[in-house]
This record gives C-alpha cells, structure tokens and sequence, in this order.
C-alpha cells in the first residue's frame, strides 16, 4: 500500500520551517540551520546547481621584474629581487627580502619557474635550476624540491629553463613560510621580465591542513 502526504510546509514542533514549497521552490531548513548528511548517504545531482561557491579562494602568481640576479657557479643564491604581482585570487602573498608568507593556513601548492642566462666563452653547464626551501618555525629552512636541467655549449649565451613544484602544510602563517633559490655548475643570471612570465612564482591553496 503506497501513502501519500500532501502540504506546502512541514515544521517542527515550535513551528520552525523544515520544508516549505512555494511556486515550485522548495526550501529546506531556514537562515542560520545546520543541515547535516548522514555519513554513507549520497547525493546524486541530476540537475543543475546553483549558489554554491567554487574555485580556488586563494590563487597568485608573481614575476622577477626588478633587474637579473647574477648567480655564481655552484652557490645557492637566493632571489631575493623585486617581484611585481602578475594575477591575485583572494589576499595573496606577501613578499620582503626573498621570504614569502602565505595569507592562511592550509594546504598549498608552490611551483618555481626558473630561467637562467649562461655567458661563457666555451664549456658545458653540466646543471642548473631552482630550489624551494620551507620553514615550519620561521627559522630552519630545508630545501624540498630543486629541479635541474642542462646545456651544451653552442655561442657566447645559452638559456636554461626549469619547473619545481611542492606541496606545503601550512598550519601558522606566522611560522611556515618559503624562500626561493637558483642553483648553477657555471656563472649564471636570472632572466627577468616586467611583460612577460621569466622567472616567476606561483602559489595555490587546495584545501584546510
């Protein structure tokens, strides 16, 4: 035996709204409820959704544009010049002395793009690339990912370019932060630009720690 209930409001017994129907809108709950899914339960969606947020709430990218970095053979040197904002979801970064601070806590992918100028009279770049180094307590840095490439020799300039990326768990933003490095066999500057992406820096946040 099938039974069937028929009204346009359904509430509790203080006469708060659980589900009311008007002109084929159907809400549940009010302003200010909790509506809480079972674990197991699923939603199946096969229509269209509406007002839900989405996207990434934290998203910047940033370009060296402030003059070449001259990195000397087999030294870490940190790029530490001025980097102009090339595109910004949310608050972004900030940026002093090449130490960069995240706006929030959470998980967070940072990716380094790296081009380097060689100028040799001769001889072979047997490595170079960028370094990303993390701190947890805005002290001790480690080096987390650094990316190498290579290069024969051809003429007088030559360009190397490489991509690092990591993933950061971001619990303070008052002590975990990042410091960006270039890393080259021979004598090497960075390649920068105020129009177009050289070297740049981008950072994304994917979700909560």
């Amino acid at each position: 035996m099938t039974s069937i209930l028929k009204a346009d409001d359904i509430q509790d017994s203080s006469g708060n709204n659980i589900i009311n129907e008007a002109g084929d809108t159907i809400t549940i709950g009010a302003s200010g409820d909790t509506i809480t899914i079972p674990s197991g339960a699923t939603i199946s969606n096969l229509g269209t959704a509406s007002g839900f947020s989405g996207g990434l709430a934290e998203v910047s990218q940033y370009r060296m544009g402030g003059g070449t970095i001259s990195v000397s053979a087999t030294t870490s040197t940190l790029l530490d010049n001025a980097f102009a904002e090339v595109y910004k979801v949310g608050t972004g970064m900030t940026y002093s002395s090449g130490i960069w601070t995240f706006p929030s806590t959470g998980i967070w992918r940072i990716e380094l793009c790296l081009t380097l100028l060689a100028q040799s009279s001769g001889g072979d770049c047997r490595y170079a690339g960028g370094q990303i180094h993390t701190t947890p307590d805005d002290g001790t840095y480690t080096n987390v990912a650094n990316v190498y490439t290579n290069a024969n020799w051809i003429s007088s300039n030559w360009y190397m370019g490489t991509h690092s990326d990591v993933f950061f768990d971001v619990t303070s933003t008052s002590t975990h932060k990042v410091k960006f490095f270039a890393y080259s066999a021979v004598d090497t500057a960075t390649e920068q630009s105020t129009g177009a992406n050289r070297t740049y820096a981008t950072f994304t946040r994917l979700g909560d720690t």
